[in-house]
């Protein structure tokens, strides 16, 4: 946050925006809100104060916090061994074994320190910084720490699951786990990865548009945008912009989804007619594109036991001008009404996604707040959950018909070790080769049979998913 910037000729107030930026993260770290969640509300609150240029460097304050938070405190506090660094110790606001035994502030009085620090990591001078913030002088000597970086022969020395904690702001047990799975190169460059901005994707709704077409009314809008490799329908803005204020927004022309996510809709493969279901629809990203799929034509249903995400899915279906999709509630145990005809009799769906509820930690770059709920325990809580939906979902899908499992997690304990389970237990499904239903351009993008995306390797969100097919 550079309190020097200036935005429309007029210069940011820096004490509104340290303000704003630390009640939010207050409310995150402190309070253990979402921080989606914590932004809006001081920002709601305070709109009428601030410009948007400010309101802007709040969230970026808010953002960089969360997601450089313990290589704050690694600069500031220092390490007392380097090579320690694989144990499961948790990370926050109580120091781990890998940090001095130096007493820390805590609180509030850590928050803004963190806010300072910041600051000087992005280069501003630590002198400057700290007579800004009026620091106080053992303060001022915490923060010409955060001014040196980590030198590159002292960080190598880490042991390689610190080096992946400190780059992400992971908990070690996370930290760890992503070196299991992808070597200790692959798991830095994830971490690395996760601290950068998300692009701003865009799928053109094929109910009202094409991709060409919608690429020239965004540059009516001087709006620059380039098609995605993979996805037919996607397109990446080239400027941060607020899409939702977008015309093209307003008339249904897009909606907002990562690259990776419309991917999993077409392995799905919707086709106009048929009968579909999205039975973990939420407020419905995935379900708007199998409507675009369908043309309009055949019976699509969402479910959830969300209600409130579901009356978010019927304002964006109105908007993307989808009529074919029926919204139904789900009870957590009883089956879906939609699965009995007016006779009573059983329908089942030609093809069904369980987009399932997990870790989210492929997608943490987006939720940066997501990194300090993680922990091994919470990925096998969510791998049980995850088993039994596809059990529970497994028997509703016809013969010769399709079950998508997606998840936007790189673990493979909620994914290939789900499926695989499914799969033992289940001899009438089998799965399909994933690259025989995508397109050609998305050679590479597929591991196992199954689509596999990494914000480190190919820039979208990290998503998993194996099409299944029950045999007829």
């Amino acid at each position: 946050m550079n309190g020097r910037a200036k935005a429309a000729g007029r210069p940011l107030r820096h004490d509104l925006i340290r303000a704003a930026a630390l009640e939010a993260y207050a409310a995150v770290r402190g309070d253990g809100r979402a921080a989606a969640a914590a932004l809006e509300h001081v920002l709601r609150r305070e709109a009428k104060r601030l410009y948007s240029s400010e309101r802007r460097a709040v969230a970026e304050a808010l953002w960089g916090l969360l997601k450089r938070e313990r290589m704050l405190d690694m600069l500031m506090f220092g390490a007392s061994h380097p090579g320690a660094g694989s144990g499961l110790g948790r990370f926050g606001d109580s120091a781990s074994e890998e940090f001095s035994s130096l007493k820390r502030p805590r609180g509030m009085e850590l928050y803004s320190l963190r806010l300072s620090a910041l600051a000087v990591l992005e280069g501003l001078p630590p002198d400057e910084v700290a007579q800004r913030d009026a620091l106080a002088p053992a303060q001022r000597e915490l923060l010409r720490g955060a001014a040196r970086a980590l030198p590159r022969a002292e960080f190598e020395l880490l042991s390689p699951v610190l080096q992946v904690a400190l780059e992400g702001s992971l908990g070690d047990d996370v930290a760890a786990l992503l070196v299991e799975e992808m070597g200790a190169e692959g798991a830095l460059d994830f971490a690395r990865a996760i601290g950068e901005r998300a692009p701003l994707t865009l799928r053109a709704n094929e109910l009202k548009t094409t991709r060409e077409a919608l690429s020239k009314a965004l540059a009516g809008e001087g709006l620059e945008s380039t098609p995605t490799r993979c996805a037919p329908q996607g397109l990446t803005l080239s400027s941060r912009v607020n899409a939702f204020s977008l015309r093209a927004f307003q008339e249904g022309l897009f909606e907002l989804q990562d690259e990776g996510s419309q991917l999993i809709a077409l392995l799905v493969g919707a086709r106009p007619g048929e009968r579909i279901a999205d039975a973990c629809a939420g407020a419905g990203g995935k379900t708007l594109a199998l409507a675009a799929q369908m043309r309009g034509k055949g019976e699509l249903f969402a479910f959830d036991i969300d209600e409130r995400r579901l009356g978010e899915l019927q304002k964006r279906a109105r908007r993307a001008g989808a009529h074919n999709i029926r919204i139904e509630p789900l009870d957590e145990t009883a089956p879906p009404r939609a699965l009995r005809g007016r006779d009573g009799s059983e329908r089942l769906f030609d093809r069904l996604l369980i987009d399932a509820p997990c870790s989210g930690l492929g997608a943490i770059r987006r939720v940066p707040d997501t990194r300090y709920r993680l922990s091994a325990r919470e990925l096998e809580r969510f791998a049980e959950q995850q088993r039994a939906l596809l059990s529970r979902f497994a028997s509703m899908v016809k013969p010769g018909g399709r079950l998508v499992y997606a998840t936007c997690s790189v673990a493979s304990l909620e994914n290939e070790q789900v499926v695989a389970r499914f799969l033992a237990a289940h001899g009438d499904y089998r799965m399909l080769p994933a690259e025989k239903l995508l397109p050609a351009s998305c050679e590479g993008l597929v591991r196992g049979g199954a689509l596999r995306t990494t914000p480190h390797e190919h820039g979208t969100d990290g998503f998993y998913c194996a099409a299944l097919e029950r045999r007829a």
